[in-house]
Order: C-alpha cells, then sequence, then structure tokens
C-alpha cells in the first residue's frame, strides 16, 4: 500500500477566527454526503463502491484544516486501484459546481437537487466577511489549478444561486416539464 502522503487526497483550509461548531461539523458531513452523492452518480451503484466514503486522515494545527481520503484508498488495494481517482474526479466536480455557482462559468451545469442542498450547507462554512474557504488536491494527482477558492462574497452568490436553482427545481411546472 503506498504512503498515505502519496495518496490523493482533498485538503479543506478553513482560514476564519471562529466557526461555530454545529456549522462546522455540518459542513464536514456535508462534504462527505456530497462526495458518497458524486461517486453513486459518476460510477453507479456498483457494490465496490458502496461504503465509498471520505474519512478524515488528519488535522493540521493553524486555521482549520482537515485533509480527507478516500475510504478505498485506506481499504483494500484491489478495490483501490479500480477506483484510484475518485478523488480528483470529485475534485473537478466540486470545480465546476462552485464555478457554476459563483458565477464564473456560465455555461448551463445540470446540478441535482442534493448537490445544490449541500452547496448551500458547504457555504454556510463562511460566516464572516473574512472567510476564505480553500479546497486542495494533493498527493499522486496531476491536476493544473488545483485549488478551489472562496472568500465570504464568493460564499454568499454560492448560497443564493443554489437556493434559487433549488427553487427551480421544487416549482411544480418545471417538475411537470421534466416528465
Amino acid at each position: 500500500m503506498e504512503n498515505h502522503n502519496d495518496l490523493q487526497k482533498i485538503v479543506l483550509n478553513l482560514d476564519t477566527e471562529t466557526i461555530d461548531i454545529e456549522t462546522m461539523g455540518k459542513a464536514l458531513l456535508v462534504i462527505d454526503k456530497e462526495y458518497r452523492h458524486f461517486v453513486r452518480l459518476f460510477y453507479g451503484n456498483k457494490k465496490e463502491y458502496a461504503d465509498e466514503r471520505l474519512k478524515i486522515s488528519k488535522v493540521r494545527e493553524g486555521s482549520h484544516v482537515y485533509e480527507f481520503l478516500s475510504a478505498l484508498a485506506l481499504s483494500t488495494p484491489f478495490l483501490f486501484a479500480s477506483s484510484y481517482n475518485t478523488i480528483s474526479d470529485f475534485f473537478n466536480h466540486m470545480r465546476s459546481v462552485v464555478s457554476y455557482l459563483t458565477i464564473k462559468n456560465h455555461t448551463k451545469l445540470d446540478v441535482d437537487q442534493e448537490t445544490l442542498a449541500n452547496m448551500i450547507a458547504i457555504a454556510a462554512m463562511s460566516q464572516t466577511p473574512i472567510t476564505k474557504i480553500s479546497l486542495t488536491v494533493q498527493g499522486n494527482v496531476i491536476i493544473q489549478d488545483s485549488t478551489i477558492q472562496i472568500n465570504h462574497g464568493d460564499a454568499n452568490t454560492m448560497s443564493v444561486s443554489a437556493k434559487r436553482e433549488l427553487d427551480i427545481l421544487l416549482t411544480p411546472e418545471t417538475q411537470s416539464q421534466g416528465n
């Protein structure tokens, strides 16, 4: 098995003075929830992915810094080899959704109800104007632009956009058009 430092991982850095424990706890849970949702959509309901989730491998000193690894990366090497890119694929998914919801990418992106709700909860981590959220993919991965930066303004825009998209999805006439 590889050294944990070589494994693909997502690093969440929340640069803020303080954060409500409940909000932070929910945000950590919702990042895992979005990861599991993404894995189901992207890889399907294959048996080997049934227990896939993120694990916190390290909490660093400093601001609020958490390292997430794939549970499969920590388990059976055979299963890990078949899903080696789940972390980088998930990172690219998050970058696309954040870019779309912060209106940096004007190309329409089909974002489902669960992802929108998860993004609202992630944006809630930004509680003060000085808060900065960054997600970085690290380890044995080749991705250009490997960091997603979300400042307080971006978090507000992301939340408002996600709520608007969610309202559209939940509008009865929109639901009947989709059928």
